[in-house]
């Protein structure tokens, strides 16, 4: 199984302190390519999952982000019993803070999205499941089954958790 991460960039509407907005991207190569998915990747060897998702950030959109900005959100497990090598177990991070100038990349098209109008339609088939509550800042695990087709929910389990903080 392979271990991955997620940093989700937003923006705060100040007078509800609610999630307006939220940085996301069309993958353009590789796992996912035409899907939208969150900014991220695979961690590397003697790597944290708080240094890999400042890592992936940077190299995927060019923006700068702290490892003590970044909030745990969500351990996700993703599951596809018939393609095994897509297997992955996927911490996710909201973060607030950033620096630099957002680029697209031969790996993504970043684009920002008002948190109502996410197109779940073009992600993957969980991320309805377990996204909203992320940017709700509800900390979360989850683990979602893929069918045979490797596009459709076979089973999803989520729980409300409080997440611990992570080591960096």
């Amino acid at each position: 199984m392979r271990h991955a991460t997620l940093c989700f960039p937003i923006k705060v509407d100040t007078a509800s302190d609610t999630v307006s907005e939220v940085l996301l991207a069309e993958k353009k190569s590789g796992f996912g390519k035409g899907k939208i998915v969150g900014i991220g990747g695979g961690i590397e060897r003697g790597e944290t999952a708080l240094r890999a998702a400042v890592r992936e950030t940077r190299e995927e959109c060019h923006l700068s982000v702290c490892v003590v900005d970044l909030q745990p959100m969500a351990k996700l497990i993703f599951d596809f019993p018939y393609q095994p090598g897509w297997n992955h177990l996927v911490e996710a991070f909201l973060t607030e803070v950033w620096t630099g100038n957002l680029t697209e990349t031969a790996e993504v098209k970043p684009i920002w999205l008002t948190v109502s109008k996410i197109p779940y339609h073009r992600m993957w088939a969980d991320a309805k499941h377990w996204l909203p509550r992320v940017l709700g800042r509800q900390p979360i695990t989850a683990s979602f089954t893929y069918n045979s087709d490797n596009q459709t929910l076979a089973s999803i389990d989520i729980e409300a958790v409080g997440m611990r903080t992570c080591r960096i």
